[in-house]
């Protein structure tokens, strides 16, 4: 074996020994040099394997590696670290940094291990953790972000932390900065000045080797620089060119397994995860990542199987709501209009149509199958319209005892009235509709929105008007909404109110003009002295006296002709209540 490939392979296999650690320097100034990492000791990488081994041979080999290599070897063990971190092999690390392009010489605030575990090395010096770590050149320190936030600190944080009012100003300009500053070592050097006499030569001495020490960290973090960045740059060159390489060996290995390059899902995160690593593809990887890479093919693949399938569903029924708008266009039925889905809709929201339709279906849609389809849905909009009556007459039992069992019947009675569910209508102005009048209203009929929203809802304050109104006008309440009265008065002269107007139109208009005067009441405050007397000209029960409002219009017409008398129509107004009145209170005119 080459004896450079020797050396390499020994030292990328050296790891410091937990045990040993115990008895080398730890102090923090030392700290920068070792990896803290709990490990076990490899008993075949110990230098007691070889106690014969001629050094000269050891320096030859060593004059071959790399500084991170050497300094992993001098980890191996505490007797290579006593042989390789003496000052006497000071020119061996001089020779194997020149090994590296563009690497400066080690400052001399730093020693040789010290300055290639800053420069080369990953882990956090605080921790140990593998992970993204911050490196500062100029306070020759690499933390992880935890460890960053706890060591690394502001000057003034730092002055109230270890007490050091007095000595804030000569204390800063004897550490290495960049920004912040390093606790451990501000602590350190604020403990000594204490120790020390102002204005004595020991004071005087530390004071300049400090400064020295500073002004070598600054110009090391300046002179650092073009090597760090070349050293980045190189490094994600090597990275990439190791994950293309592995990538390369993985599509390799799958297509002899059967698999095409189009069915590697390459943005997935599980697919990168396992391929996309700076680690040569060896048999033993392989054979641990092989099955998961499988699997991670085999569910992208359904999932491209079930979107294609998807796809497919989506131009079928894009054919069928083509069908059915021609369908709806020449041949719908008036009476199948309600319920029935609007053109536009996607079918596939009926169940059972989303049942029937399969990726196999041919385009376009032949007429017997339409016909299969269409009466799947008219079945459906059967049961919904069923299922909505049973909704609509149980609110109306709940708040009326009607003494009829038939629903139709109580569908059918004058207080039933109903209000879109689309809230179509502003409050202020509500519009409610007998069960069988609300199928003419444009929601009804699908003009305007999806059609399983579109169902009338119970009007419990139209209910309660159209009682009274009823009761004013001396109609019974279970009477037919069809044998109502069809042509209502109301002296308002409200514009919106149509004259005449029908019963659910007048229960409209009584809604809204008894709403606003409850809004015009709850507005009022409570404290003012003088309130403004409002009256509520509608209200459902008047006082004794007062005029009517609503009135029942009854048209007589003559058709036969007597001799000398000309054909005329007469009109006679009956008077009821006044219900919910508003404006002026003079009499009906004529």
């Amino acid at each position: 074996m080459d004896i450079r490939a020797w050396a390499t392979e020994t030292a990328r296999h050296a790891i410091t020994p937990a045990n040993e650690m115990e008895d080398l320097d730890m102090s923090p100034t030392a700290v920068h040099i070792f990896d803290k990492r709990q490990t076990t000791i490899n008993p075949e990488s110990t230098f007691s394997q070889f106690p014969e081994f001629p050094f000269d041979v050891l320096f030859e080999i060593a004059t071959w590696l790399e500084p991170l290599d050497l300094l992993h070897l001098t980890r191996i063990s505490k007797s290579f670290y006593e042989v390789f971190a003496s000052k006497s092999y000071m020119k061996l690390w001089e020779r194997v940094n020149k090994n590296v392009c563009m690497l400066p010489r080690c400052p001399p605030h730093l020693n040789n291990m010290q300055f290639i575990s800053l420069l080369f090395e990953d882990h956090c010096q605080g921790c140990g953790a593998d992970k993204n770590c911050k490196t500062s050149y100029a306070l020759s320190v690499r933390y992880c972000d935890s460890c960053w936030r706890e060591r690394i600190r502001p000057g003034r944080e730092l002055i109230i932390e270890f007490k050091l009012g007095k000595l804030d100003n000569s204390i800063f300009p004897l550490v290495p900065r960049q920004i912040p500053f390093e606790r451990v070592v501000v602590f350190q050097v604020g403990q000594q000045l204490k120790l020390l006499t102002i204005d004595s030569d020991e004071y005087k001495d530390y004071v300049k080797s400090r400064k020295k020490i500073a002004r070598d960290a600054y110009k090391f973090h300046m002179n650092i620089q073009p090597f760090a960045r070349w050293y980045q740059s190189t490094r994600e060159f090597e990275r990439k060119r190791l994950i293309e390489n592995r990538e390369r060996a993985i599509n390799i290995q799958l297509r002899t397994l059967g698999y095409r390059k189009t069915d590697f899902p390459v943005h997935e995160p599980s697919w990168q995860r396992l391929v996309l690593k700076p680690q040569a593809l060896t048999d033993t990887v392989w054979s641990e990542i092989r099955q998961e890479l499988t699997d991670v093919i085999e569910q992208n693949l359904n999932r491209k199987r079930e979107a294609e399938r998807q796809f497919r569903l989506v131009q079928v029924a894009q054919g069928l709501k083509t069908s059915y708008e021609k369908y709806w266009a020449t041949k719908m039925p008036k009476e199948q209009l309600p319920f029935m889905p609007p053109p536009g809709t996607d079918l596939r929201s009926i169940p059972s149509i989303k049942d029937a339709l399969s990726p196999e279906e041919k385009l376009p849609i032949l007429k017997n199958r339409f016909n299969e389809l269409l009466s799947m849905i008219v079945e459906h909009t059967r049961n919904l319209r069923e299922c909505v009556e049973d909704e609509l007459v149980a609110d109306l039992r709940a708040i009326h005892d009607f003494k009829t069992k038939n629903d139709d019947k109580v569908l059918n009675s004058s207080i039933s009235l109903f209000q879109c569910g689309l809230n179509c209508r502003p409050e202020w102005s509500p519009e409610f509709h007998t069960y069988y009048d609300f199928f003419k209203h444009p929601c009804a009929l699908g003009k305007t929105t999806h059609w399983t929203k579109r169902q009338p809802v119970v009007s419990h304050a139209a209910v309660e008007t159209a009682k009274a109104l009823l009761d004013a006008l001396g109609i019974p309440v279970d009477t037919p909404w069809d044998k109502l009265p069809s042509k209502l008065l109301c002296k308002c002269d409200e514009p919106s109110v149509p004259r005449p107007a029908t019963f659910a139109q007048m229960v409209s208009h009584l809604v809204a003009e008894n709403d606003r005067y409850n809004e015009m009441v709850n507005a009022m405050p409570d404290d003012l002295d003088y309130l403004p007397r409002l009256r509520n000209e509608h209200n459902l029960k008047p006082e004794e006296g007062e005029d009517i409002c609503v009135s029942v219009v009854q048209v007589t017409r003559k058709s036969a002709k007597m001799p000398g008398k000309t054909s005329k129509t007469t009109a006679k107004r009956t008077t009821g209540l006044m219900i919910l009145a508003k404006g002026t209170r003079s009499r009906p005119r004529a």
